[in-house]
Order: C-alpha cells, then structure tokens, then sequence
C-alpha cells in the first residue's frame, strides 16, 4: 500500500487514517477532564486532522454541495438545541462536537478520494483490515470457556449472554456495537471482493459469520435489506447484482445453521423479550425466626426451572435477592449477595439452594424479595418472573416473616425504575419528549437523562437510548434538527445511487439499523459512518451519470 504512495505527505496522512481506522474496535478512554473524556478513536481523530493540515488539501468546492449544507445545517440545529438548555447543556454541547468533529472527518475524506481516486480502495481496504482482525478477536472470545473468563481482560470487556448463550461482543463495549461496525467491515470487504481480490471476499465470509453470532436481529435485517437493495440498484451489472445474490444466500445459510444447532435462538427472533427463557419459581423453607441487622444468613430455597433453556451451571446464572423499606416500598438494597447454582438446572427442573442473605445495616420493616439474575444480562424480575416476597423485622425478637402476596411482581409493588423498559417504551418516551419541546427537543443526546421522567418514573439508568435513530433525533433535536437530517438523508440517497457498492451496502445498512438502534453516540460507529459520507460525498455531481 505504501508504494502507493511515494510523497512523505501522503504516507503521514496514511498513517494517521490507518491508526484511527485500525482503533476503532478498541475504544478505550486515555484521559478526562472536566465533563469532557477523550478516548484513543478521538485522539487518533485529532492526529488525522493534525496531519491533514500539513499535508493535505482541502477541496472549498465540497461546501457548496447540497449534502454539505444539509450537514451543517444539522450541526446548527444540534448546537441551538444545546445552548437553550438548561439542564445537561454540558453533555448536548459535547454530542454536538462529537457531529462537528465527524462532519469536518467526512470533508477532509472526501477531498482526499475527490482529489486521487485510488483514497477510496485504501480506505475500503483498511476497513476491510480492521474489521478482519476484529472479527477474528470476537469469535475468539466467543468460543472461550466459561473456565477461562479470567482471559477476558485480553479483550477489554466482559462477555455478554442472553438466555444462556454467549453473544460475539470482541473488544467491543457490547454486541450490538460490534455488529454495527461489522456491517461497515462487511460492506467494504464485499466491495473489494467484487473488483476481483479473492482474500477479501474471505474477509468478508470471516466478518459475516461475527456478524452472525451477535445476535443482533437489528443488523441482520439491515445486512439483508441492503444486501438485496443493492442488487436491485446494480440491475444493469450482472457481476455486482450476482455477487449481492451469493452473499443473501450465504448470510441466510448462516442464520439457518446457527438456528438448527442452537433451537434457543428462535425465541429470539419471534419475539422482542426474553420472558419465556428466564422464568422461575421460588418456594421459600425455611427463615431463621429473629433477624439481626448487618449479619449474614442462609435460607434454604427450592428454585424450579419454569423458562424454555436450562440454567447450566458452567454460566452465570445466581441466585439473589433485594431488600425494600416496609412502610414506603422503597428500594433499600438493589443488589444483594449472589449465590451460585449447585447443579445444572433443566426447564422444569428443581434443586435446593441454601441462599446466602445478607441484613440491612439498621433494625425495622422491610420487603426480602428473591429473584434469580443472568449477570450482565437481566434480573428474572425485569423479564416478568415473579420473586419469592416476605416480609421481615430485623432488629426484633416478634415472628421474623410474613408472607407477602406471593405471586405479585416486584413492579406492581415498587417504584418502576427497577424494571427493564422495553424498545415501545423507548419509542412512546421519545414522542413524549418530542410533544414537549417540539421545535428545539431535550438537548442532543439528552433523551437518556429524560426519558424516565417521560414515563413517569424516576431518574436510574442513564445509558439507554431510544434505540431508534430518528425518533431519537427528533426528541434531542426537534423538528428543526430532525428536518436538517432528513434532508440530509434524503441528499444522501439519491447520491448513493451513483455510489459503488460498498458505500451503498453501508449507508443503506445504517439507515435500515437505525429503525431499531441507535449508533450515533458511539466513536466507532459515527467516525465509520462519516468516512462513507465522506466517500460518497467525493462523487462529482457533474460526473454522477457516468458512474
């Protein structure tokens, strides 16, 4: 590749792209400041900035592109949706820099392939490369054993599971971002694939069976759509529109076979919860007749297996339990001690568990509540299980417990904070929102500290979006935002038209996720998604029938 590239100039620019390209999948925070934390990505970011002032050249044409005002006319809205806020001002203002800083990335790309054409087969190679190397990391850490976990630290994170199966996450944060790049990864590797270089088109094959066993329904759909989207616009290329066919039947065959070898997963796909594989039920024994605060106890239990997937015992399945103020049901102790299963325990399985219970530090009423809790997944209770509920005096020599309406779920008695809020609720919170405040929305990037409030419950998680791009932006933006953008989209579009077929495979996937997530608060993803822009913005629209 660098003999490509003969000039000192274009090999520290090179550099510096290849860095920030090659970082993406491993997103780490360097240093903090004030409310602002910058992680390598952005560093990397700011050195390709640094290195494109030096030697590059900026193409002034590109501003005056319909696309190029469409963006920054969404970069206007988000920083006056910022700036009136009163409350979170400070985190809308670093989103919207966040979008500035990818809008001015997507400019310096598309001055770079504007000005030599051969900047976009190095940038669908690097992405090829990056996501190669990421997918071949992920399904490393997917096949690790349960037994080797103490090897998760390699990879940065912690694994991810759903109904007791392991999703490919990598060295990515979680599996749903994973899969979003993959799909960048995946569009690039199957257009070089289809201009003749057979190794890419096995990067391709690599990525997309990552893909795959993420398990994310969101970007299998948006991998299928724009697969079949872009055989439709390639009508007129029988090579393009057949490679599109061959890789639909591959991602399809794929599905299938992780499907028959893994029944479990079917659930997944019919349904948007998880309620049929985590259910339970509790029979409590046994519960020593005083109880004294701030000390360590074991209650006997019987727990039966009432979901559809066994809870093996190799997995991170725990027995636990939360503690609630008597008088006001109000939570005192989220979570409690986690004891381990004995033994492997099949649907419709029971076994004995001698609960390890830890008191609260002060005598009075309170609510014991058991609950079962898949780690880094859910609580039972946030799937719909009922809990095991009985009543305690701690501190008092009196009957220690009284059984408290056995069957009632922990929401119908407590504050609603607690339970998990599905992808609907997201979705009736951010038309909420956008009612309220329908020109200027929350605040760019503010739904996740409102949407609570939006449903009537209070403030307790703070990294859930709307996971729906545009409901999402039409919250944190309002009508002015979202209108910018869906012009922007709409530019957007009609120039992939005359895109090639990586670009289209990846802007068209974006979109098409962004239905059912949102990416766009995530480095990995939005600096993916505006070096397409980029790439596409490069066309020249004097030129666009030719193409």
């Amino acid at each position: 590749m660098i003999s490509w590239f003969p000039e000192t100039r274009s090999r520290a620019i090179l550099l510096t792209l290849a860095a920030l390209i090659f970082s993406l999948p491993y997103e780490r925070i360097v240093f903090s400041t004030g409310p602002f934390s910058f992680s390598d990505i952005e560093l990397f970011c700011a050195l390709f900035f640094v290195a494109f002032g030096f030697f590059g050249r900026f193409e002034k044409q590109l501003l005056f592109l319909k696309l190029s005002v469409a963006a920054f006319c969404f970069i206007v809205a988000l920083f006056l949706s910022a700036l009136i806020q009163t409350a979170y001002r400070d985190n809308a203002l670093k989103f919207s820099l966040r979008m500035l800083a990818g809008i001015v990335l997507a400019w310096l790309v598309a001055s770079l392939v504007r000005r030599e054409s051969h900047w976009r087969l190095v940038l669908l190679t690097l992405f090829s490369g990056s996501g190669g190397l990421a997918a071949i990391l992920g399904l490393i850490e997917w096949g690790i054993p349960r037994q080797l976990d103490r090897w998760y630290w390699i990879w940065g994170t912690q694994p991810h599971w759903i109904g007791g199966l392991k999703r490919l996450t990598g060295t990515f944060e979680y599996p749903n971002i994973a899969a979003s790049f993959f799909l960048f990864a995946l569009a690039a590797s199957i257009s070089l694939g289809l201009s003749g270089r057979k190794f890419h088109r096995a990067v391709a094959f690599l990525v997309l069976v990552a893909l795959v066993l993420t398990y994310s329904r969101g970007a299998l759909i948006a991998a299928l759509a724009s697969l079949v989207a872009v055989a439709a616009l390639n009508r007129h290329s029988r090579s393009a529109r057949r490679e599109m066919i061959v890789w639909v039947a591959v991602l399809a065959a794929l599905s299938v076979s992780v499907l028959w070898i893994t029944p479990r997963l079917v659930h997944r796909v019919t349904s948007e919860g998880d309620s049929a594989w985590l259910k339970a039920g509790y029979q409590i024994l046994s519960l020593p007749k005083s109880l004294a605060p701030d000390r360590t106890y074991f209650v006997p239990l019987r727990l039966t297996n009432e979901g559809t997937t066994a809870w093996e015992q190799t997995l991170p399945f725990r027995l636990s339990y939360h503690w609630y103020d008597g008088a006001t049901l109000q939570m005192v102790v989220r979570d409690g001690l986690r004891t381990p299963l004995p033994v492997t325990v099949s649907p419709g399985q029971s076994t004995i568990v001698n609960v390890a219970v830890k008191t609260p530090g002060r005598p009075g009423d309170f609510l014991l509540a058991f609950d079962m809790v898949l780690e880094r997944f859910a609580w039972f209770s946030e799937r719909g299980a009922a809990p095991a509920l009985i009543r305690c005096q701690i501190g008092s020599a009196e009957a220690a417990s009284i059984p408290f309406k056995p069957g009632v779920k922990i929401s119908d008695i407590v504050d609603r904070g607690f339970t998990v809020t599905s992808r609907l609720d997201l979705w009736r919170a951010a038309w909420k929102l956008f009612e309220r405040n329908k020109w200027v929305g929350v605040g760019p990037d503010n739904f996740r500290f409102q949407y609570e409030k939006a449903l009537g419950r209070p403030t307790h998680f703070t990294t859930i979006f709307a996971n729906n791009l545009f409901l999402e932006v039409l919250a944190d933006a309002g009508l002015i935002g979202f209108g910018a953008l869906a012009i922007f989209f709409y530019l957007l579009l009609r120039k992939l038209l005359d895109a090639g077929p990586g670009e289209q495979i990846a802007l068209l996937a974006f979109l098409v996720h962004g239905l059912v997530d949102y990416f766009l608060e995530f480095s990995p993803i939005y600096i993916s998604f505006w070096i397409f822009i980029g790439i596409v913005a490069a066309i020249p629209e004097k030129d666009a029938h030719r193409h």
